[in-house]
């Protein structure tokens, strides 16, 4: 679809949605209408009116030029979110690098934003990087989350180094004065059982310190051989009001995630064409061992502010996050070769390595805000000024039982590729592999002013100074580490005009520059890498109720990531920055009731994200970028019998879908590899659930059951082309085998919940 249809299918959504709000605004009078109440979530629905993400200040969205999408409460609720890639898809424009179930191997999982991906994402607004996949937010447990909140686009003004398709905000439980009391029950497939318990009051009959604790410890296995996950959780807050302008909160989380990597190949066989199609379909098998990966997650943070003079305010968050990871690590990258070292004929046998990590991960942050509301003429301004420090650094030992990664049956673990017994032939002794560190230190100032003009006008502009310093250290071991570190400053500005003409319209345009984090590959000439570029321009339009029970956006972009390190064809090892990826696409974003009881979401995206610059030729200029579906749909319906009454059903349904998605391929992958069955074909699952809620005495009880992927789809949900190299391919019996990694997505899954509130 080129960028003229993208503008002509926005207009045609826009005319159907436009016409269903308007139709829904009931005007007072024949000559004005209502304006939209500021709120927050509907009480047990699906729209909400305010955000916080996209500005810092607490803002309408319908009067916000930003894509701002949140997903509330009752949705988590209803759809038994257990995962954040489950929440995530209730937004558009949004895809994933593997499916996200720990359960099922994938412990370095990424959230692709508008076709770029992203290892950073918020926790109340503040930033939390990872290195090499946001296991952070896939490990995320959702016991003490309230929403969560997208902001579509780039976000360097306010967060510093994200990456431009934008950023995920988890926003948690606040301590409450009302006393409050939940202990849910959930079991299901796979013999999974997660209990989660929530409490929340005053301390003191004054009710000036508040607290909520809020924890749970799930279990369960997998589809895949060797499979499981155990997760412990607790998160203690308190809340401390000082009088009616101050208030001060005290956070702490502790994770022990423990789960199987699975980093096993898929075996390939090649057909009578020369192509390479999958030699099983089992969706259990798993070549490599049982590889108990641990993340012990705690975290800290202290937030104050004060209102010091009527409508100023000064916050500021001190925050630390300190993640342990360990892993055995067995991964099936040594190839297929004989089962007999001595016979080169002999039956096929995957060639396994352990390769043991032992990783910390740690990032220190703190930013102090100051907001101000004030009037200049007819203007109506809400100012912020703020600076913000961050230091991010992980530190990573790996040892290997076969450094070299060639034939070595010495030190190679061998399965048999046809009946893989585990545990296998035993594995060699762990060798100094590689080690490294690499601190990244960050701050910025950053100034904004939010302008609610005359004739219902409204005018976002600001801009962030930003000063990095990055530095990727590596060797065999800790003691023999080398680089060159690079640093750099920025300007980032961000401007958005948004228009009213009726209270349940709003047109908006923005424009916005990024400057992003630096991957600290070594490029030609010395140091690593720079920081990514990016630009964006976007229009949009958004609708809602005058009851803002429904609302939606609709929205188009052209986004292009410049500074992207490619191979240098004249220096093998060391990157040009000179890659260029242009993503542009149409979004759109219904959530709400369309009428009483009956609440929907529905968001649809095509993104055409596509390569501009290369030189890498297994992805030349005009390819698909990697990881990232053309077309991604998602459809979720309830419908409560009895929306004001203490019991009642409550009856939903969904179908998540997308397009064929392009592997992520290693430079030089053979051709055979490149076919159209490496392009991860689309996929539509469904998925249900009924409730039952009742009251006795005080008590609020709820029965509930979800099924996803009611048909039992199989698909795949990730795929990586190997790199050629020795053991690529096997002959054997006249037929010649081959490998990828793929993992596929989640089977159907039955999941059960009893939950008391008192």
């Amino acid at each position: 679809m080129t960028i003229s249809r993208h503008y002509a299918a926005f207009a045609l959504l826009c005319s159907g949605v436009g016409t269903l709000a308007a139709n829904a605004t009931e005007p007072q009078s024949p000559t004005e209408l209502p304006k939209i109440t500021v709120h927050e979530t509907v009480e047990g629905g699906y729209s909400v009116s305010n955000a916080n993400t996209g500005t810092k200040t607490d803002t309408p969205i319908l009067e916000t030029p930003l894509n701002i999408q949140v997903v509330p409460q009752q949705v988590l609720l209803d759809q038994q979110v257990t995962r954040i890639d489950q929440a995530l898809r209730n937004v558009s424009g949004i895809a994933f690098t593997a499916g996200g179930d720990t359960s099922f191997g994938n412990p370095f999982d990424a959230v692709v934003l508008r076709g770029f991906q992203t290892d950073s994402h918020l926790r109340n607004g503040v930033r939390i990087d990872s290195a090499g996949g946001d296991t952070e937010l896939y490990t995320q447990q959702l016991a003490n989350v309230e929403v969560v909140e997208v902001l579509k686009g780039p976000a360097a003004i306010l967060y510093g180094a994200v990456e431009p398709g934008g950023v995920v905000n988890i926003v948690t439980r606040q301590p409450q004065a009302m006393p409050s009391y939940s202990i849910d029950q959930q079991f299901g497939s796979y013999d999974l059982y997660r209990t989660t318990i929530d409490a929340t009051g005053p301390i003191n009959s004054a009710h000036t310190l508040l607290y909520r604790f809020d924890g749970s410890y799930d279990t369960g296995n997998s589809i895949v051989d060797l499979g499981f996950h155990r997760d412990l959780f607790i998160a203690p807050t308190l809340k401390l009001l000082v009088g009616e302008l101050a208030q001060v909160t005290l956070e702490y989380e502790h994770k022990d995630a423990n789960f199987n990597g699975n980093y096993s190949i898929f075996p390939l066989i090649q057909d009578a064409s020369g192509q390479f199609v999958p030699l099983f379909d089992d969706r259990s098998l798993n070549f490599g061992e049982r590889s108990t990966m641990r993340e012990q997650t705690d975290l800290a943070g202290l937030l104050w502010s004060y209102q010091f003079a009527p409508g100023w305010t000064v916050k500021q968050q001190l925050f630390a996050n300190l993640v342990h990871s360990t892993a055995p690590q067995v991964t099936t990258f040594g190839g297929i070769g004989p089962s007999d070292p001595n016979n080169p004929a002999s039956a096929p046998a995957v060639y396994r390595v352990m390769v043991p990590f032992d990783t910390h991960d740690q990032t220190y942050a703190t930013y102090l805000d100051l907001t101000g509301h004030f009037a200049t003429g007819p203007a109506k301004h809400t100012l912020l000024l703020g600076g913000d420090w961050y230091r991010f650094n992980s530190k990573f030992v790996l040892t290997n039982s076969n450094p070299n990664y060639v034939f070595d049956p010495t030190v190679d673990s061998l399965i048999n590729l046809f009946n893989p017994v585990h545990p296998g032939t035993p594995f060699g002794p762990p060798q100094p592999y590689v080690a490294g560190t690499g601190p990244q230190v960050s701050w910025g100032l950053y100034l904004q002013d939010q302008v609610a003009l005359p004739k219902d006008w409204f005018l976002l502009a600001g801009a962030r100074y930003q000063h990095v310093f990055n530095a990727n250290y590596f060797g065999e071991t800790l003691a023999s580490l080398t680089s060159t570190p690079v640093s750099g400053d920025k300007l980032t500005p961000r401007v958005g005009l948004l228009w009213q003409p009726a209270n349940w319209v709003s047109l908006y345009a923005n424009y916005a520059e990024n400057w992003g984090p630096s991957n600290g590959y070594p490029i030609t000439g010395g140091g690593l890498a720079p920081p990514t570029g990016a630009t964006q321009y976007e229009l949009g339009v958004k609708f809602a109720t005058a009851d803002g029970r429904l609302t939606s956006t609709i929205a188009v972009y052209d986004l292009t990531k410049t500074n992207i390190p490619t191979p240098d064809p004249n220096n093998p090892g060391f990157d040009l920055v000179t890659g260029k990826v242009r993503s542009k696409g149409l979004e759109f974003d219904l959530q709400g009731e369309l009428a009483r009881g009956w609440n929907v979401i529905l968001n649809f995206s095509d993104i055409d994200a596509r390569i501009l610059v290369s030189n890498d030729p297994g992805n030349p200029p005009g390819t698909q970028w990697q990881q990232t579906p053309r077309i991604i749909a998602n459809l979720w319906t309830t419908y409560d019998t009895a929306p004001s009454a203490d019991k009642g059903f409550r009856l939903g349904a969904g179908v998540n879908a997308q397009g064929p998605t392009p592997p992520l391929n290693y430079t030089g992958a053979p051709a055979a590899q490149t076919s159209d069955y490496a392009q991860l074909p689309g996929v539509a699952t469904l998925n249900v659930m009924v409730a039952y809620r009742f009251t006795t005495t005080s008590t609020r009880w709820a029965l509930q059951l979800n099924a996803s992927n009611l048909l039992d789809r199989r698909y795949f949900s990730y795929i990586s082309l190997n790199n050629p190299q020795p053991g690529s391919t096997y002959a054997y019996g006249g037929n010649v085998y081959s490998y990828d990694r793929r993992l596929y997505g989640d089977p159907r899954t039955i999941l059960g919940e009893i939950s008391v509130q008192f």
